[in-house]
């Protein structure tokens, strides 16, 4: 299942893209997303690079750890998780705008027998409306300057 959601801030596109990208504070804006590490005790993630962290979902708390496996500062950069229950592969891109710049998160899920379910629809829906709250927060975060 693809999903891809994307949002308008109003700041440049470099400090959008660092923002995005510190480990550090992801948790202020990916909702549920908490204890987010580098597992090479990097400042900075970077091909190569394992984050790992908790994220809840439905009152449960699932660990992840995702491989950065593109960084193309301060434009783009791709990851697929390692390890975890939900497997998936995706890109943050950041594109400069006249107003600032879009930011797009796409997302590639790969989950056992959600197509065998019927649950593939619904289930895109919740991801792109998370997606998009997700982007949303960054978006305060951003043009607010925190």
């Amino acid at each position: 299942m693809n999903v891809e959601a994307s949002e308008i801030v109003r700041a440049e596109a470099g400090a959008v893209f660092t923002l995005a990208t510190d480990p550090a504070r992801m948790a202020q804006w990916q909702a549920g997303v908490a204890d987010v590490v580098v597992d090479d005790d990097a400042p900075q993630a970077g091909v190569g690079s394992r984050l790992s962290g908790t994220r809840a979902y439905g009152g449960l708390r699932l660990p992840f750890t995702f491989e950065v496996t593109e960084w193309q500062p301060p434009r783009r950069y791709a990851f697929t998780s390692v390890e975890g229950p939900v497997r998936m592969r995706g890109e943050q891109r950041v594109e400069p705008r006249p107003e600032g710049c879009e930011v797009t998160l796409a997302l590639e899920v790969r989950l056992p027998g959600a197509g065998l379910l019927g649950a593939a629809n619904p289930l895109r829906a919740r991801v792109r409306a998370a997606l998009s709250e997700d982007l949303a927060a960054l978006r305060r975060l951003a043009e607010d300057g925190s």
